[in-house]
């Protein structure tokens, strides 16, 4: 049985385009078990008719496709998937196609009105994917497969809050076999990839979606993240970036997963997702951020959102504004550069309190700067709720995230601002930051 692991396309030229984790174990879990996988990327390779040829040469049974994040590294558009998909259906009527990711975990239904999907699988998708092929294969039923939802059992699985499959390991879905998508395309673009040592989150800040798609903590083994790395290093991958949403949340892990690359001396540098709140440990997180430095690390990654401590405490950060001014000067001293992440237009946020940010976001002086306009994401309590928080999203169009238009116009504002106004912000905020 041929199954197609297909990343579906994106609607600009400059995007990231990074290997999809997800599909890849799923795939690697499969070709294990003899079924023929391949794996089609195009959001890397941008041309739709030569990929619709080779999907269609390709002959499959099944394909398995992510519904990520409606934005991924704010380029990725799920409109762009679901285009792509009804055309493709058309000259594979009867192939299987089931989704997976966030928004086929919080939109299933959603996701099912469209004729083109045959399931979806809600949370932790690789080891239900793979039962769900092995009983196509047999022509059994998927109905009972943890996780999954189709039409014939939406009414009554949705009710079901612990319908998901559950991992207890990370190395339950073992060592990703990256070559089942094309490797030297990838590198061609970038030469870093991305790996994992565990899901999950100690916090729920409520405009993250990602936390509540990784709703439990789950780990990967030191021996299984080494092999995967030198896996990326013989594939000639320069550097990795850790997806963890917190690669420091277990800060006694962080550091055995640190000695551990130090002990095998890779050739990799690496980045990871990191809280500010690593200041509060003795001295001040340092002696794990120098074990990181000395491991590799070049980057991390923090989300410090707001100059505001009321904004900081109204969306459950756990954080307050001076933490990223410690945490930068710690890093200084290191050697180890910070991307700091800010998020405009949240709740109770205004005018003045965007400038304040952008100010403290100056006076930072980060290696790397983001700020993002807040988007009210499906699954979270600003995307399920925003009328409960103030959001005021354009038209009250609950399915924006099917649109094209989103992703040039600002989704919703709050009560100090409307979203237009929003937008012109988040353009000033920019303009602002170039002229330091």
């Amino acid at each position: 049985m041929n199954v197609a692991l297909i990343n579906g396309p994106i609607p600009y030229e400059n995007a990231i385009t990074h290997m999809p984790l997800d599909l890849i174990y799923i795939g690697t879990m499969l070709k294990n078990k003899g079924f023929k996988v391949q794996g089609f990327d195009l959001a890397l390779e941008r041309n739709e008719k030569q990929q619709t040829k080779e999907i269609i040469e390709f002959s499959p049974d099944i394909i398995i496709t992510c519904f990520s994040r409606v934005l991924f590294d704010g380029v990725r558009c799920l409109k762009s998937s679901l285009d792509f998909f009804e055309r493709l259906k058309i000259n594979l009527p009867n192939t299987y196609i089931c989704a997976i990711g966030e928004q086929a975990t919080f939109r299933p239904e959603r996701c099912l009105t469209y004729k083109f999907i045959d399931a979806v699988i809600r949370y932790t998708p690789e080891i239900p994917a793979v039962m769900l092929c092995e009983a196509l294969q047999e022509s059994f039923s998927v109905e009972n497969i943890r996780g999954v939802i189709t039409r014939n059992n939406l009414t009554t699985k949705l009710k079901d809050l612990q319908w998901f499959y559950r991992l207890k390991s990370l190395d339950e879905l073992g060592v990703p076999d990256r070559t089942i998508f094309p490797v030297e395309k990838y590198l061609q673009k970038d030469t870093e990839t991305v790996a994992e040592c565990s899901r999950g989150c100690n916090h729920r800040c409520l405009f993250c979606q990602r936390s509540r798609y990784h709703r439990y903590n789950v780990e990967k083994s030191i021996p299984y993240i080494i092999e995967d790395l030198k896996n990326c290093a013989k594939l000639g991958f320069k550097s990795v970036f850790f997806t963890d949403l917190d690669f420091v949340r277990d800060v006694e892990r962080a550091k055995q997963i640190c000695e551990a690359l130090n002990q095998e001396k890779l050739s990799l540098q690496w980045a990871c997702n990191m809280r500010a709140d690593i200041i509060q440990e003795k001295d001040g997180g340092a002696d794990l951020l120098k074990l990181m430095k000395a491991a590799g690390c070049y980057r991390v990654f923090v989300g410090l959102e707001s100059a505001s401590d009321e904004i900081l405490q109204d969306v459950n950060k756990g954080i307050s504004q001076d933490y990223g001014i410690k945490l930068k000067h710690i890093l200084d001293e290191i050697g180890i550069k910070l991307h700091a992440s800010f998020l405009i237009g949240l709740p109770n946020d205004t005018p003045q309190k965007i400038m304040e940010t952008v100010n403290y976001a100056k006076h930072l002086n980060a290696n790397m700067t983001s700020i993002n306009a807040l988007i009210p994401m499906p699954g979270t309590p600003y995307g399920d709720q925003p009328e409960k928080y103030g959001l005021l999203i354009n038209q009250n169009d609950l399915l924006w995230f099917e649109k094209d238009d989103f992703m040039h116009n600002q989704v919703c504002g709050n009560k100090s601002m409307s979203a237009s106004e929003l937008q012109e912000l988040h353009k000033k905020a920019y303009k602002d930051l170039l002229l330091v």
